[in-house]
């Protein structure tokens, strides 16, 4: 995050043109811990989910957002995986089985033009 959580929270608190006391109110703190609040770049989640209904906005987000998950796929991802590579080779494999069907079918069009072709010779 380029601005931390209180300076978001200051600004969503402006936007909703609620005053500071007023909010120091409804999340249970007082007025001069409201400016606290607003100035860490850290809160705790049970105050931050307080401040997330006071001012109907999702403030978690912000952390979400931020996580880079760099981890190992899990084996349910692995095993996703599996299924997913075993499903694409039978599908390759029913795709040229319809190839060759296809020349087969395409081989007998062609024969039975050509006896059409004779036949309208005779």
């Amino acid at each position: 995050m380029e601005e931390h959580i209180g300076q978001i929270i200051q600004k969503k608190l402006e936007e909703s043109g609620m005053s500071k006391a007023e909010f120091g109110r409804r999340i249970g703190i007082s007025r001069q811990n409201v400016q606290h609040v607003l100035s860490r770049a850290n809160q705790d989640t049970d105050l931050l989910f307080q401040i997330c209904k006071t001012l109907k906005h999702d403030f978690f987000q912000y952390y979400s957002q931020s996580l880079q998950l760099d981890h190992a796929p899990t084996t349910k991802s692995k095993k996703s995986d599996a299924e997913t590579d075993q499903r694409i080779d039978g599908l390759k494999r029913e795709m040229d089985q319809m190839r060759k069907d296809m020349q087969v079918l395409l081989k007998l069009i062609e024969n039975r033009n050509e006896a059409i072709k004779k036949r309208k010779s005779n």
